[in-house]
């Protein structure tokens, strides 16, 4: 973990619900997951994968949280 983020792992009920803490900068949920609580990819995802991709997963932060560095370094590192 070069870039020294904290990462949590949490059951993936849990993850949409997450963001509402404020000490959770981002999190990579699924889309059935995503879908539950009315996101989606296009609208919500700061980096979607490919639509081809087997197992592809949103990465959501909070809109006030979109243009954090930690978001961006974790984007980078994801891509």
């Amino acid at each position: 973990n070069p870039k020294k983020l904290k990462i949590v792992e949490l059951e993936e009920p849990q993850l949409p619900r997450s963001l509402d803490d404020a000490q959770i900068a981002l999190a990579v949920i699924n889309t059935t997951y995503a879908s539950q609580i009315g996101l989606t990819p296009a609208k919500d995802g700061i980096f979607v994968e490919d639509k081809d991709s087997p197992y592809v997963n949103l990465i959501v932060t909070r809109e006030d949280n979109k243009d954090a560095e930690n978001v961006k370094q974790f984007v980078q590192a994801y891509q």
